[in-house]
């Protein structure tokens, strides 16, 4: 399976491996069979600079017969900044992952996900009429000591994908939204 970044200027793709155990969702990568062999992304960049971000993030991903998984990590060079998610509405103020797929004219599927384990999305209605509003996506947050990171499980129903697509290419892209330093960095 291919995803393909949306709206950038180059051609940036990543090849997301089949794995017959989907990964633990308990937002720890390092450590689950899933992950291993799976390979990073380049680094993010920071939004309209294309520049390096003082916290750098990366993702990998896998897909099993239902469903895409994407692991995001945020490097963080003060955890203890990182927002508190006291406006669960304007997601905008916390430190979050966003995933954004662009898998048929006129629908744009936004997941944001934060490092506190709020979650939010933003759809056209064209996937809610799709989906019957059912999304069935999940995802969850880890935090250590340098970083925090995110593990997002997409059902293909809501990607509009067929089970077991191995070559389907997905317009995709990823993106953090980190607040100690004020940075939008996407990949």
């Amino acid at each position: 399976m291919t995803i393909a970044a949306l709206l950038l200027m180059a051609a940036v793709t990543y090849r997301a491996d089949y794995v017959e155990r989907a990964p633990v969702m308990d937002g720890a990568i390092a450590g689950d069979p899933a992950w291993e062999k799976a390979v990073w992304s380049s680094d993010f960049t920071l939004h309209r600079k294309g520049t390096p971000p003082k916290n750098a993030s990366r993702f990998k991903a896998v897909y099993t017969a239902d469903a895409l998984y994407v692991a995001i990590e945020n490097r963080e060079g003060n955890m203890a900044a990182l927002g508190t998610d006291e406006n669960k509405v304007e997601f905008w103020h916390c430190d979050v992952d966003e995933l954004l797929f662009a898998v048929r004219k006129n629908e744009l599927i936004h997941l944001i996900y934060s490092a506190r384990d709020n979650a939010n999305e933003q759809m056209d209605g064209a996937v809610k009429v799709r989906t019957g509003g059912l999304t069935g996506w999940s995802a969850r947050a880890k935090l250590l000591d340098d970083r925090w990171t995110i593990e997002f499980c997409v059902p293909f129903f809501l990607l509009d994908v067929a089970p077991g697509a191995a070559d389907t290419p997905i317009p995709f892209n990823a993106c953090r939204n980190e607040l100690a330093d004020k940075e939008l960095s996407s990949w």
